[in-house]
């Protein structure tokens, strides 16, 4: 159950190990609820160990940690632009190389200006 009416004056619950959850309303009423899958698995519903509370956990301290990028997202970006255009550069001059040897006139070697 949700509520904003919550806390010491207000509604409370507490689980038992069988999951069985008893609900304590405003004015000291106790409900109590049974887990449905008690009736389909009756295997499940036994009660199980209880919680041992464990201790706080210390602070993280420095070991394993992600790495640190050596550079900037936008200059690994434009790093990579920059690969990309010098590769088609070079399959460009290659393709051009290989049509001007098959043609009678030459190919020029760039684009037209428009």
């Amino acid at each position: 159950m949700k509520t904003f009416w919550g806390g010491q004056s207000g509604w409370r619950e507490r689980q038992l190990d069988d999951g069985t959850i008893v609900w304590t309303a405003p004015d000291g009423r106790s409900y109590t609820t049974t887990p449905g899958s008690r009736l389909l698995f009756p295997e499940l519903s036994e009660p199980t160990a209880s919680v041992v509370a464990s201790e706080v956990p210390r602070a993280h301290t420095a070991g394993l940690t992600m790495p640190r990028r050596k550079t900037t997202r936008a200059q690994d970006r434009t790093r990579r632009i920059q690969l990309e255009r010098e590769l088609n550069q070079q399959e460009c001059e290659v393709e051009n190389d290989a049509a001007e040897a098959r043609a009678d006139h030459p190919v020029a070697k760039s684009p037209p200006p428009f």
